[in-house]
């Protein structure tokens, strides 16, 4: 079989797998930018994007998409690579896709995706305050290198009560005794366009951060 008909062979497998909240294929959503295949190596290489940077089932899609490429006997080992530069456009979905959501209006696909204005959400949590504040002091700067607007609101703080013995033995409730763990919390909202958004989280989310600092970031429209 020769190489192209591999890689074809391989956009065919990809038609099976879909974007768990629309259950369109992703080839027809157009996550797929593109798919080539090494006959020596018998290696494939897929350059492919998401719905959106903080897509929930990012590492569900992408490990369908690898299992569905190492399921065909000409691929013994897959590389896929992750994007988001271009952003994904509605241009690039099939008539199917557009049809299933609704925006078989031409206005609507052809306004680039980039520029379409979402919001981000990031909770940060810690029991050390100058540990929480190191990471948001990170993520505003690379909001401000980005250009968003960003605002920080601040959360209340939970307590925890946590009851600890003081020896193994002793009289009664004499031996026991109670530690209170507070965990300080902020809201960050980051405001801006999808392409803005997307230098954004690339630059916030991998830089190292102190590893006593939980941050959780959710993404939707505004």
């Amino acid at each position: 079989m020769s190489k192209e008909e591999v890689e074809k062979k391989i956009w065919k497998a990809l038609e099976s797998v879909s974007d768990p909240e629309t259950k369109i294929s992703v080839v027809d959503l157009g996550l797929i930018y593109d798919v080539k295949y090494d006959p020596q190596a018998r290696k494939a290489y897929i350059k492919m994007t998401l719905t959106s940077p903080f897509c929930p089932f990012a590492f569900y899609i992408v490990g369908n998409v690898r299992s569905a490429i190492m399921d065909l006997e000409e691929v013994d080992d897959v590389d896929i690579e992750l994007v988001f530069d271009p952003p994904r456009s509605p241009e690039r979905m099939s008539e199917k896709a557009k049809k299933l959501l609704g925006i078989e209006d031409r206005d609507f696909y052809d306004t680039p995706l980039g520029s379409v204005m979402v919001e981000i959400r990031i909770k940060v949590s810690s029991t050390n305050v100058r540990s929480l504040e190191t990471a948001l002091n990170i993520i505003k700067e690379e909001a401000k290198k980005t250009k968003l607007d960003i605002s920080v609101v601040f959360l209340p703080t939970e307590r925890l009560v946590i009851p600890t013995r003081k020896s193994p033995v002793g009289n009664g409730t004499a031996t026991r005794d109670h530690r209170e763990l507070r965990i300080h919390k902020r809201l960050v909202i980051v405001k801006g366009s999808m392409s803005g958004l997307s230098k954004f989280a690339k630059l916030a989310f991998r830089r190292r951060r102190p590893q006593d600092v939980n941050v959780r970031a959710s993404f939707r429209g505004v």
